[in-house]
């Protein structure tokens, strides 16, 4: 599209609300769920539904409500400068994609939809992954009581016949990206020489993976990625960025695979230290190394961290779980709806 219309179509999306309208008025729905309307969609979608009382749910799967970059990091660190501000420092700094045009595209859809009540007024609930990101959402205008929180899921992974594989080495599985900590990842491996690491991705942090010494698989299908997490020894999630809720995190819990998490933010709640993983400091090259080395060291411990994680995954990351609390949400938003009530 030309850069003026795709500019004006990430603020407002006349053809968007027009399809989903008419997807409306032919199937009738109880709840429109969204996800991720920027930026061809754009929230005018949510206006469709308001005007036709259907129920919204918005799952928030980032902090772009109160962050252009989506995961409260510039320049490789921890910022909060725009959460609950206008997010003009956020076009300062070129946030979005690294450049300033797209970042005032995405400010300006920001700051209109606060200034028309779109999420505030026309969404009845909000789901977050973690209870640790509620008061940055809070923050950025969204209403505590509407918000719910409910986490990733994986689902369980078939028992293999025979014997359980043999488990050694660490993986990593994701965006080869640099926000992930992939760095801090690289320098550990090259503190600890020899250790043996897999790595599971794409992305420009490719090569100095490979340069660290870690054997990279590029992006796998699930059933490659399941086979991957039954063999390893230990996940590693090195992230900088405070993430609400990695679904590769479920996944390992799924595979009976302790993690090894950056402790900070949300990840510091969801791996419970020398019970389901290990805790590192985050951005601590020095520190990461030493307790991959010590996982590698130690596969009794590890194996039992696994059990345990499995056993959270079954109680709390298993779709029946999910369904349950998903259809909950749904009937909550649908019963704000029929009442006519404003959300």
């Amino acid at each position: 599209l030309p850069r003026w219309r795709a500019a004006t179509q990430a603020i407002w999306s006349r053809r968007s609300r027009a399809e989903v309208a008419a997807l409306i008025a032919q199937e009738r729905p109880d709840v429109l769920h969204v996800h991720n309307t920027h930026a061809r969609v754009s929230p005018a979608v949510i206006w469709a539904a308001a005007q036709a009382r259907v129920a919204v749910v918005a799952t928030l799967h980032n902090f772009r409500l109160a962050c252009l970059e989506g995961s409260l990091l510039r320049e490789g660190r921890p910022c909060e400068a725009c959460v609950g501000h206008l997010p003009w420092r956020g076009v300062v700094h070129a946030c979005y994609r690294g450049a300033r045009l797209p970042s005032a595209v995405l400010a300006a859809s920001t700051v209109a939809h606060r200034v028309l009540g779109t999420w505030r007024e026309h969404v009845h609930r909000f789901i977050v992954l973690d209870a640790a990101s509620v008061p940055r959402f809070v923050a950025a205008g969204l209403p505590m009581g509407r918000i719910r929180v409910r986490p990733n899921f994986a689902w369980p992974l078939a028992s293999a016949p025979g014997p359980a594989p043999a488990r050694s080495g660490g993986l990593y599985v994701g965006r080869l990206a640099p926000e992930k900590g992939l760095r801090v990842l690289a320098q550990a491996l090259q503190l600890s020489p020899g250790l043996p690491f897999e790595v599971l991705g794409e992305g420009p942090e490719r090569a100095m993976l490979q340069q660290a010494g870690a054997t990279l698989h590029g992006e796998r299908p699930p059933a490659e990625v399941q086979h991957h997490m039954q063999r390893a020894a230990y996940l590693v999630v090195p992230s900088i960025t405070q993430e609400q809720f990695p679904r590769v995190l479920a996944e390992a819990f799924a595979a009976g695979l302790p993690v090894l998490a950056a402790a900070h933010g949300p990840l510091a709640n969801l791996v419970a230290d020398h019970q389901t993983g290990l805790h590192c400091r985050p951005g601590d090259a020095a520190d990461l190394a030493a307790k991959m080395t010590w996982a590698q060291a130690h596969p009794q411990e590890m194996a039992a961290m696994g059990d345990r994680a499995r056993a959270l995954h079954a109680e709390r990351y298993a779709p029946e779980a999910a369904h349950r609390s998903l259809l909950a949400i749904y009937q909550e938003a649908c019963s704000l709806a029929a009442q006519g009530a404003r959300a």
